[in-house]
């Protein structure tokens, strides 16, 4: 029997269940973004992509399973919204008029910033490189998750500003 999966969280179920038992997240997940992968979708044979983590000026960060190797990871994809978009019933990223040159452009740049995780895995403190590839007209890079509190969050929750120290 194939394994199920929460796409909140990327725990195992076990059986039919209307809520995650570990996140309490509602089953089914549903999309939010009509540009996210979809969640369930299986990355280079191995990876299952879940609910996106957040998105930026050059691409989404998504939860997944490693499927190989039966961990949780992060998989962030290379995806300028302003230049380009999700082709409709596809996965295939494709530029949007007059962008090309600055989405290779930008391209090159995400493709450097995996390389130098990649130099820095062995870096207390530093997010771990796993892999980097290219599929669906752009490029994905593979780390570690890291699940907690954002920066943003504990800040948010304390009401003010970080100390230079802190």
């Amino acid at each position: 029997m194939k394994a199920q999966y929460c796409f909140s969280c990327m725990n195992e179920l076990a059986g039919q269940v209307a809520s995650c038992p570990y996140c309490h997240a509602v089953l089914p997940y549903r999309i939010k973004d009509p540009n996210d992968l979809p969640a369930g979708m299986v990355l280079k044979k191995r990876y299952l992509v879940g609910r996106s983590l957040g998105r930026g000026g050059f691409g989404a960060t998504y939860i997944a399973r490693d499927l190989k190797k039966d961990k949780i990871l992060t998989i962030k994809e290379y995806f300028p919204e302003f230049a380009c978009l999700r082709n409709p019933g596809s996965n295939f990223v494709a530029f949007k008029p007059g962008t090309e040159d600055k989405f290779l452009s930008y391209q090159k740049e995400f493709r450097a910033e995996a390389q130098h995780l990649k130099m820095l895995r062995d870096i207390p403190g530093v997010v771990q490189y796993c892999d980097f590839f290219e599929a669906f007209g752009t490029c994905y890079l593979v780390m570690t998750y890291l699940e907690g509190k954002t920066l943003k969050d504990v800040q948010l929750e304390q009401h003010r500003p970080f100390s230079l120290q802190e």
